[in-house]
């Protein structure tokens, strides 16, 4: 997907879910999230959980980002694309340190869920007639019904870093996570920032296949054409999967020695365009 402002979503390659769809999965994450946070124990409130930040880090920034959907539903209603802020910017960061402040761990949790429950409010408000419009996200530009997923994957990619920091299995989501698939597959081609890797063939859970490719300075979502190379690599795996490699929690060989993603043709392929992937 170009993150050109001439995007036409009406060829978008990528599978639209319903904004319901999206929201209700949502919901069940925050309810497991919610449920995960509720049974560590206090000790596992100060463990490293995502770089520099410990689980009650993570558990506010969850709780915070919602202020920032709402953004984004301000501006699907408004029309706009302007970027609403640098997540790269390292002032961002010390902001939201700023924000998260202090709190026992059952205050994070009810701010987590009040928080999410303000965005659910807002995105139940976005009329369908603009779900398949052009919208800004900190992942690139994609369809509005895609970008209201942003909120499930930030719960889907800090839920592992919070197992993960307690020391719990790493379950990933199979079979049940298919609403996060336009959202996963839109934020890896915005988040692509160089060439010279070749096509990519994605067989993602709840989309039709879709080819990455390099296209005018920018990564492009398309259909598979009859013309595309047979020899292509292509990546089988679910949404979750998808965005943990993404966001570079999982590498594509854990991935595949855990079961979670199957790699037909070249993997050095597909090892390249997540190491041209630029995340956060």
């Amino acid at each position: 997907m170009s993150n050109s402002a001439e995007m036409d979503p009406s060829s978008h390659p990528v599978t639209r879910h319903s904004v319901p769809d999206v929201l209700a999965a949502t919901g069940t994450t925050l309810s497991r999230v919610a449920d995960l946070l509720t049974d560590l124990p206090i000790t596992a409130w100060d463990a490293p959980a995502c770089g520099d930040w410990t689980v009650d880090h993570t558990a506010a920034h969850l709780a915070v980002g919602p202020i920032a959907y709402l953004e984004i539903i301000d501006q699907i209603a408004a029309g706009t694309q302007d970027q609403l802020f640098d997540v790269n910017d390292p002032e961002f960061s010390e902001a939201q340190l700023i924000m998260f402040g202090e709190a026992v761990p059952q205050d994070r949790i009810d701010a987590l869920r009040g928080a999410f429950a303000q965005f659910t409010a807002g995105a139940e408000q976005v009329p369908q007639a603009l779900w398949d419009q052009v919208t800004w996200t900190p992942e690139g530009l994609m369809p509005a019904a895609a970008a209201l997923g942003i909120g499930l994957n930030e719960l889907t990619v800090h839920e592992f870093d919070i197992r993960r920091a307690a020391g719990l299995p790493l379950q990933v989501p199979s079979g049940t996570d298919t609403a996060l698939t336009p959202f996963a597959l839109c934020a890896l081609a915005g988040l692509i920032h160089q060439g010279g890797w070749p096509p990519l063939k994605l067989a993602i859970e709840g989309s039709a296949p879709v080819l990455l490719r390099w296209v005018d300075r920018a990564a492009e979502l398309t259909k598979p054409d009859q013309d595309d190379p047979d020899d292509l690599a292509m990546l089988a795996c679910g949404p979750s999967v998808l965005s943990l490699l993404t966001w570079q929690r999982l590498s594509r060989a854990d991935a595949a020695k855990a079961g979670l993603a199957t790699v037909t043709g070249t993997k050095a392929d597909v090892d390249e365009v997540f190491s041209a992937c630029r995340s956060f």
